[in-house]
C-alpha cells in the first residue's frame, strides 16, 4: 500500500516555474522510480484546492432570450398569448469568445462579465429603433444597449443594470442612383434599365422591363415615408403593368437550373396572386405593394394563407380588398388605375410606418394625398380581415423600397423619397445579416423561426377568428413619444410557455444574472417609452455550479466519460461544496468512501512521475483555481 502525495509549484514558491505547475495542470517527476506490484488499483485520499472568487459561465448558465415587443402575461397592458405578439424572443450567450463557443467555459470577474453582456445583447437586437452606430466608428453598427455592474453604498457587488435606448431621429435621405440592386428573375440580364434620367428614376431600356430594390436604408418605424411616383410607368394603354412597395431583404433563390426568384424560401402563391407575381411579369415579391395588373389597382401584403389545404406554412402575396363601403374614399370596385392618367390625377404612392402601423395613400403631381388602405382608419369604418393591412412583423422591420415595371422599354419609376433612422447603418450586403433578424436567420437557414410568427392567425388569410374581437384581427401598434407604443424591452432567463416553450429552451440564466424567483425581467420605475432600464432583482451568485474531476493522465487506469463518448482518464470527483460546506476559497475534499479504480496492471507498473489535471466534466481545465493544489492518491493491491 502507497500513500501518494502530489502538488503543484505555487506562485510563492517557485515563480520561475508556477507556469509551468498549474494549479490545475502540474507534473511531479520522481527522483527515483517507484514500483507499482501488479494487480493493483487506485483512490482519491484527499485533496486541496483554491478556487477563486471568478464567476464561470458557460452555456450551462449564461443562456437568455430578449424579446423587444408587447409583453405576454395577465396585465392591462400585457397580451395574454405570444401568438398575439408581432415578435419574438431573440436567443443569446452571456459569454463571448471562440472558446465559449466552442461548449467551454470561461471565468471572469464582474466587471468583464457586464463587457460580455453588452456584447451579447447587442448581437440580438435586431430592432431598427435599437440599432445605431460605433461611437469611434460609424460604419460600424451597434445596437443602443448599455450592461454595467452594479454596487451599493460599500462598493459590494449587488447584480448588472441594462439600458436600452430607443431612437427617434429621422430624415429624409439624398436619393442617389447608385443603390439601386437588380431582383429580377433569372436571368437578370434579360431585364435592363438605367438611372441616368434623373435622381431616383429607374428606366427600362428592354421590352421585359424591370424590378429593382433601392440598398440604402430601411424605412424608419418613427412615422417613416417612401413615396414613389409612377406616373411614366402607369401608361394609357391595355397593359401597363407596375408595382411599388416595400420588401426586406431576399437572397436569390434557385428553383430550377435555369429560373430563380429573390423572394423568401418558402413562397408560394395561388389564384390571381399567382398570375400577378408570376415570374414571367418580373413582379416576384413584396411584403407590401400596389400594382396595376389590366387597368386595375390592386394591392398586396405578404402572410400565410392556410386555406386550400395549404398547412405548410408558405408566405405568399395576399390581396388587400381596399375598396366597398368601408372605404368612403374609393368605390365598390377596384380602381381603375389607367383612366387617373387622363387627368394625372393620382401619379404617386405614399408608405407611412408607425410602429406596426402601416398606411398607403395615393398622391397627386401637387403631393395631395388620399388614404388608400391602413389598419385604424379603415376597420373602424367597417373594413375586416383582408379589407385592412395587417401589423407587420419582426420579419419586416426592416423593408426597403421596391419596384417593377413590364412591358415596353422605356418605362418609368422614380424615387421620390425615404425618411429613414439618423443613426441606422448603410446597407452592407457583407454585414447586414448581423443586425436585421431575417437577414440573419436566412443567412443562417432559419428562415422557419420567421414562419412561425408570419403564420399566425393575424397575418393568416384563411383565419378569421381569435385575437381580442375573434375577428382574426390584431390592432397594430402604433407611437408614443417617438417610441414603439406598448413595446418593452424584457430578458427571458429560464424557460418560460408564456414566450415559447422551443424558443426560451436554452434560458438558463436566473441565478447568474441575478432574478431569482423572477425569470422574466420587469422595467424599473423611472423608465419611460424610448429608454428602458432593468436591473437584477438580488444578487447573482458569484459561484459556479458546477462539480469538478481528477484526472490521472500518465497511469493505466481506464474510465468512461459518457458526457463525451469516449474513454478518460478520470480518477475522483470533487463535488461542488467540499467537507465543510464551502465552495470558493481554500476547498478540502476527503471522501467518506473511497472508490478504488483498477490500474489493469498483470505486471509490476514502473512510474516516474505523476501528471494531474483539475478538470470539468468536458474535460476541459478548470482555470478557476490558484494558489496550492495537493492531490493524495491511495494505492493498493485489489483484495
Amino acid at each position: 500500500m502507497s500513500l501518494i502525495i502530489t502538488s503543484n509549484i505555487a506562485e510563492n514558491d517557485r515563480p520561475e516555474q508556477s507556469d509551468v505547475f498549474k494549479p490545475y495542470s502540474y507534473q511531479n517527476a520522481l527522483s527515483n522510480t517507484l514500483r507499482i506490484p501488479p494487480n493493483s488499483e487506485i483512490a482519491l485520499q484527499s485533496a486541496k484546492i483554491v478556487k477563486n472568487h471568478l464567476l464561470v459561465v458557460d452555456r450551462a448558465n449564461s443562456g437568455y432570450c430578449h424579446y423587444f415587443g408587447v409583453p405576454v402575461g395577465e396585465g392591462a397592458a400585457e397580451i395574454d398569448s405570444i401568438e398575439s405578439s408581432t415578435t419574438t424572443p431573440f436567443f443569446g450567450l452571456g459569454g463571448v469568445g471562440d472558446a465559449f463557443a466552442e461548449g467551454k467555459r470561461s471565468q471572469v470577474n464582474t466587471e468583464d462579465f457586464a463587457d460580455d453582456l453588452q456584447a451579447s445583447i447587442k448581437e440580438i437586437a435586431f430592432h431598427p429603433a435599437l440599432i445605431g452606430k460605433d461611437a469611434t466608428t460609424p460604419t460600424i453598427p451597434e445596437a443602443k444597449i448599455d450592461c454595467d455592474p452594479l454596487f451599493d453604498a460599500n462598493g459590494k457587488f449587488s447584480g448588472y443594470k441594462w439600458d436600452f435606448t430607443q431612437q427617434t431621429a429621422i430624415s429624409a435621405l439624398t436619393i442617389g442612383n447608385d443603390r439601386f440592386t437588380n431582383i429580377s428573375a433569372y436571368p437578370q440580364a434579360s431585364f435592363p434599365f438605367i438611372t441616368t434620367a434623373g435622381a431616383g428614376i429607374v428606366e427600362s431600356t428592354g421590352k421585359k422591363g424591370f424590378q429593382v430594390r433601392y440598398d440604402h436604408k430601411p424605412i424608419a418605424q418613427n412615422a417613416g415615408e417612401v413615396i414613389w411616383d409612377f406616373r411614366d410607368a402607369n401608361l394609357d394603354q391595355a397593359k401597363s403593368p407596375f408595382m411599388c412597395g416595400l420588401s426586406r431583404i431576399n437572397t436569390n433563390k434557385e428553383y430550377s437550373d435555369t429560373k430563380s426568384i429573390v423572394a423568401p424560401l418558402k413562397y408560394k402563391n395561388r389564384g390571381a396572386a399567382a398570375n400577378h407575381f408570376a415570374v414571367a411579369n418580373n413582379f416576384s415579391f413584396a411584403d407590401v405593394c400596389i400594382l396595376r395588373s389590366g387597368n386595375e389597382l390592386y394591392v398586396y401584403q405578404s402572410g400565410a394563407n392556410s386555406g386550400g389545404n395549404d398547412s405548410s406554412g408558405n408566405i405568399g402575396m395576399n390581396e388587400v380588398i381596399y375598396y366597398g363601403d368601408h372605404n368612403a374614399n374609393f368605390g365598390p370596385e377596384r380602381y381603375n388605375i389607367r383612366t387617373t392618367m387622363a387627368n394625372e390625377k393620382y401619379v404617386k404612392v405614399k408608405f407611412k410606418l408607425e410602429n406596426e402601423h402601416l398606411s398607403i395613400f395615393l398622391g397627386t403631381a401637387a403631393d395631395a394625398y388620399t388614404l388608400l388602405v391602413d389598419f385604424t382608419t379603415i376597420h373602424a369604418a367597417g373594413g375586416v380581415k383582408n379589407e385592412v393591412l395587417n401589423p407587420t412583423n419582426c420579419a419586416k422591420w426592416a423593408m426597403y423600397p421596391v419596384c417593377s415595371a413590364a412591358v415596353g422599354t422605356g418605362k418609368k419609376i422614380k424615387l421620390e423619397s425615404i425618411k429613414s433612422y439618423d443613426e441606422y447603418p448603410e446597407f452592407n450586403a457583407l454585414e447586414y445579416h448581423k443586425y436585421q433578424w431575417w437577414g440573419k436567420i436566412e443567412h443562417e437557414g432559419l428562415e422557419h423561426w420567421a414562419t412561425d410568427v408570419e403564420k399566425r392567425f393575424w397575418n393568416d388569410r384563411a383565419i378569421t377568428v381569435g385575437g381580442a374581437g375573434n375577428d382574426g384581427l390584431l390592432d397594430p401598434k402604433g407611437l408614443d413619444k417617438g417610441g414603439m407604443d406598448g413595446y418593452r424591452n424584457t430578458l427571458i432567463l429560464a424557460k418560460s410557455e408564456q414566450y415559447g416553450a422551443d424558443r426560451t429552451e436554452d434560458c438558463n440564466s436566473q441565478q447568474t444574472l441575478g432574478f431569482m424567483g423572477r425569470p422574466i425581467s420587469t422595467p424599473e420605475a423611472g423608465s419611460t417609452e424610448t429608454v428602458v432600464n432593468i436591473q437584477s432583482e438580488v444578487v447573482p451568485a458569484l459561484t459556479s455550479g458546477a462539480s469538478l474531476f481528477v484526472r490521472l493522465n500518465n497511469f493505466t487506469q481506464m474510465s468512461i466519460n459518457a458526457r463525451q463518448g469516449s474513454v478518460s482518464k478520470i480518477v475522483a470527483h470533487l463535488p461542488r461544496f467540499d467537507n465543510s460546506g464551502n465552495e470558493t476559497g481554500a476547498l478540502y475534499f476527503e471522501p467518506n468512501s473511497k472508490t478504488y479504480i483498477d490500474l489493469n496492471n498483470p505486471d509490476e507498473l514502473v512510474i516516474n512521475s505523476f501528471d494531474v489535471d483539475i478538470v470539468y466534466d468536458n474535460e476541459t481545465f478548470c482555470t478557476a483555481l490558484n494558489g496550492k493544489t495537493i492531490v493524495c492518491f491511495h494505492i493498493r493491491q485489489k483484495l
